[in-house]
Formats: C-alpha cells, sequence, structure tokens
C-alpha cells in the first residue's frame, strides 16, 4: 500500500534532478504588411525602368564601374521588374542581349536622348562664347561673314567626323576678332552670317551645322544678334585750290 507514494517521490525527484523539458518554440507570427498591389507593382517597375535606363546611359559614356554598381543596385532593389531581371544580368558577358532583348524600348530611348543631349552640347557651348564675345565687343565692333569651319564633312561609315582644329582652322579675321579658337575635337560647323546695315543695326548670325546623328538631315543650331551698325567714317576734306 506504500508503493505508489514512493514511485511519486521518486518520479518528484528525478524531475527535479534532470530538469524540466523546455516547452516547443511558438512559430513566428505571419507578416503583417499589406500585400502588394497592382499599383504599387506598376510603380514598382517604372521606377525600375528609370534607373535601369540612368545604368545603361553610364555604360554608354564609358563609366564601366558606376554603370555596373548601377546595375547592381537596380537588381537588389527591384528584383520582381523585368528591368531588375535584366539588370541582374546585364554585367555578364550576354549585356547587349539582355539589354536588347528584355529592355529594347527603354534601353534605345535612352540611348538616342543620350546622343542628341551630348551632341548639341558643343554646339550650344561654342555658340554662347561667340555671343559672349559679340556682346563684350565695343560697340559698332562687327565681324564679317565667314565660311563654315571647320571645313569638312559631317559623317564617314555611319559616324559623325571629328575635327582637331589647328592654328589655321579659325584663322579668318572674324573668329580672331571674336577670339574663337577652339581646342576640342568639333562635330559641329560653325559660320557667321552678317546682313547689311538697316536703321543703325546690322544683324548677325551663330550657326552650327552639323548631322551629329549621321541620319542624312543636317540639323542646325543659332544664335541670332542685333548689334549696332559700325560708324561711317566722316569724309576726308578736301584740299583747298590756290587761285593764285
Amino acid at each position: 500500500m506504500r508503493a505508489a507514494p514512493l514511485l511519486l517521490a521518486g518520479s518528484a525527484l528525478l524531475t527535479a534532478a534532470c530538469g524540466a523539458r523546455a516547452p516547443a518554440p511558438a512559430p513566428p507570427p505571419p507578416a503583417s504588411g499589406p500585400a502588394p498591389t497592382a499599383q504599387g507593382a506598376q510603380a514598382d517597375e517604372a521606377a525600375a525602368h528609370e534607373a535601369f535606363d540612368a545604368a545603361f546611359v553610364l555604360r554608354l559614356e564609358g563609366r564601366e564601374l558606376e554603370a555596373a554598381q548601377a546595375f547592381r543596385d537596380v537588381a537588389a532593389h527591384h528584383p520582381d521588374t523585368r528591368a531588375g531581371r535584366a539588370a541582374a544580368s546585364a554585367n555578364d558577358t550576354s549585356a547587349t542581349t539582355a539589354l536588347m532583348t528584355v529592355m529594347a524600348a527603354s534601353a534605345v530611348t535612352a540611348f538616342t536622348t543620350y546622343r542628341a543631349t551630348a551632341a548639341t552640347a558643343e554646339a550650344d557651348q561654342n555658340l554662347e562664347l561667340l555671343q559672349q564675345a559679340l556682346y563684350s565687343a565695343p560697340t559698332g565692333t562687327v565681324p564679317s561673314s565667314t565660311k563654315p569651319a571647320p571645313n569638312a564633312g559631317f559623317c564617314h561609315d555611319g559616324q559623325p567626323i571629328r575635327v582637331n582644329p589647328d592654328a589655321k582652322t579659325f584663322a579668318d579675321p572674324s573668329w580672331r576678332m571674336l577670339g574663337f579658337a577652339p581646342t576640342q575635337s568639333l562635330v559641329w560647323r560653325y559660320r557667321i552670317d552678317v546682313s547689311p546695315p538697316q536703321d543703325g543695326e546690322v544683324r548677325v548670325v551663330l550657326t552650327a551645322d552639323g548631322d551629329p546623328n549621321c541620319d542624312g538631315v543636317v540639323d542646325h543650331v543659332t544664335r541670332e544678334l542685333s548689334l549696332t551698325a559700325p560708324a561711317k567714317p566722316a569724309p576726308k576734306a578736301g584740299k583747298a585750290k590756290n587761285t593764285h
């Protein structure tokens, strides 16, 4: 009749000696964040496309290290988008295939925008220099019309012809008067057109001609100015005749 109390006492001692078993850990609570909506997915896709285009332009500019990091960022931040998946492989040898097959429309748009912006930058910068030189010249200082310089074509084998100017390229007195002597290679051809004086003013048109896209269409970037016409020299007094 005393066996049951002894068994119970032995069980209590064994439990105390070995320690109680810890309860099994509770499963993690389900994620409480809202499920992505269609609108959110579209916004993510648009942001990924924009970031991909920016990375692609870096590659076009030859900034390879920055481009590679930009592609990695797109892949990391937008993994569930087409642009993110393309960016993940853009640093492989199959980059061209990834760009043109997965992101063809976006990549071509970025390339076209990049070329147009880079091409007109040269013309805008040089025409601005010429315009400022004319405004800074003394009143009545007006250049003469010039021939296009550099004297060269626009394209060869589908690529713009870059001319490295030398001392003779802008040797015309009008260029010298304005101090215009660029040293960087030029895609555009520059000229000055001056109209005859009218009502005391002269119309001067600064023009850059070029075909930066080599599509057979010559583009023109112009700046037009009205300058005070040079004063006419006073007529020389004739010598008095000696009647004696």
